[in-house]
């Protein structure tokens, strides 16, 4: 199989060398009817400015860091610069005249029919775009609509690799023109990116609301004020403290009033007691005299006893009549027996000297329990007072606090529409001077070699292509016309009997 293939290559050589020169020729042809292209390149730096005033953010051991511009907004860029409103405008400013490329005139043989080749199939595309109009393939577009597409299809702008640069790159056959529709649309864009940015009334909506929210704070002032007089709220945590150090006292003082209160109760009461059981009186002076009771109690024994002498002798002694005269008289001994044969005559008195006493302390111990009863409710209506007082400042310091509260958040959107209205202020006066966060980074620069078609690369290409085709071809002529090399093809061979096999020496 290689043998045929080596055979094959030998045979075809020509072919070969034929097809691989008709290829070049071809390919170099082809080579010169293309326009070729250069190409041109500006690149703008998008950076942290007034127009980032959210800036990403990452957070790495607790440190803050900025990570630079966001990507959408990049892409907004990107997408802004190649934007066809953007695209026509910059037609439209260079014109459409520019746009005539006309190529120097032809000088040698050569040139002339590579210009009218060249014109040839200008014209047969004009003839295809026509017929596809009338067969309504394709709408018909203006002078101006062509321009515009052209500009569209060789612009390309894209962000270079994850950096802040958007690279804007043009390819046209004229270098020149590539690099001043560069210029003007990298103008046309900042001034539109300036446009975009800027709002006229931006600044007067902002010193509204800041003069809006200034009245808002000073009005809460003046509340905080009235709140401070009207609840008499100086110093919250001294008044409290004061308040309370007062409060804990009297609380003190009450239940040691209380304590007091029940000591003097429970004396008067024992006192009391012993009152009950002391003597009021004491005697001073007394006399002794007979008992008058003793006389008429031994008058009555003598009647009694002469009455039984008389009762007796009428009657026995066992009648009923002595024995009940004889139970008188030993009722009346009995009587004889209790009395005392003296009693007491005038007897003088005078208060009792430990009663007295008793009755001294008790009447101190009254006054003073009055006293401290007295006291005492002067004690709790003071607390009841202080507590009142506690009370009201507590009251005071939540509508102060409440007031304070509304006065920061005022002085916050005050401070926050000040700071939005200063840099609105700064803003503007960029937009006077054309500051913005995008800059050019390097001037647009036209290609001095072409960068389409890539005649060396298609001229290799074409070389490679012609070889293989060469290789095929002498290939399949070889297989067509079959060739005897040596004895084994001629045994091969039908109707070709082999006599033998001579070798040649040398």
């Amino acid at each position: 199989m290689l043998d045929d293939l080596r055979h094959a290559l030998v045979r075809g050589k020509f072919t070969i060398a034929i097809v691989i020169f008709a290829a070049v020729i071809t390919g170099y042809a082809v080579l010169s009817l293309l326009t070729e292209q250069y190409e041109a390149q500006g690149r703008l730096l998008v950076k942290l400015g007034r127009e980032n005033t959210e800036v990403p953010l990452t957070v790495e051991k607790g440190t803050v860091y900025a990570t630079g511009v966001q990507k959408e907004e990049i892409n907004s860029y990107i997408r802004l610069l190649s934007s066809s409103a953007l695209i026509e405008e910059t037609v439209d400013q260079i014109g459409l005249a520019r746009f005539n490329l006309q190529g120097p005139a032809p000088a040698t043989a050569l040139q002339r029919i590579k210009h009218e080749v060249k014109r040839a199939a200008k014209w047969g595309r004009r003839q295809l775009n026509e017929a596809l109009i009338i067969l309504d393939l394709r709408k018909r577009m203006t002078e101006r609509e062509r321009v515009v597409r052209l500009v569209e299809q060789s612009l390309e702008v894209i962000r270079e690799r994850d950096s802040n640069v958007i690279l804007i790159s043009m390819r046209l056959a004229d270098p020149q023109l590539a690099k001043q529709l560069i210029e003007v649309l990298t103008d046309n864009y900042m001034r539109r990116h300036i446009a975009l940015r800027h709002n006229a009334d931006a600044r007067t909506v902002f010193d509204e609301q800041t003069e809006a929210y200034r009245n808002e704070v000073e009005s809460l002032q003046a509340v905080a004020s009235e709140i401070k007089r009207k609840w008499n709220v100086s110093s919250v945590n001294e008044q409290r403290a004061q308040l309370l150090s007062r409060l804990h006292a009297l609380k003190r003082e009450v239940d040691e009033s209380h304590t007091l209160i029940a000591r003097l109760e429970h004396e008067q009461q024992v006192r009391g007691e012993l009152l009950g059981q002391l003597p009021l009186t004491s005697r001073t002076s007394e006399s002794t005299e007979p008992n008058p009771r003793v006389e008429a109690i031994k008058a009555g024994m003598t009647e009694l006893q002469l009455k039984r002498v008389r009762t007796a002798s009428r009657y026995s002694e066992d009648s009923e009549l002595v024995k009940t005269i004889d139970r008188e008289m030993q009722s009346l001994k009995d009587l004889l027996a209790a009395e005392e044969s003296t009693q007491l005559g005038e007897v003088q008195y005078q208060p009792h000297p430990l009663t007295e006493e008793f009755l001294r302390q008790v009447e101190q111990d009254r006054v003073q329990l009055a006293g401290v009863k007295a006291g005492l409710a002067l004690q709790v209506a003071q607390v009841a007072a202080i507590e009142r007082e506690l009370q009201e400042l507590n009251e005071g310091e939540d509508r102060l606090r409440m007031a304070d509260l509304q006065r920061r958040v005022a002085e916050d959107k005050y401070l926050a529409y000040a700071m939005r209205r200063e840099e609105t202020r700064i803003a503007q006066l960029f937009d006077v001077h054309r500051v913005a966060n995008v800059a050019v980074l390097s001037e647009p620069k036209a290609g001095t070699l072409p960068v389409y078609p890539r005649k060396m690369l298609m001229m290799g290409v074409t070389a490679a292509t012609g070889l293989m085709l060469g290789v095929a071809l002498a290939v399949f002529q070889g297989r067509r016309r079959p060739i005897i090399y040596g004895g084994e093809d001629l045994a091969d061979t039908p109707d070709f009997p082999v006599l033998g096999v001579l070798r040649v020496g040398r």
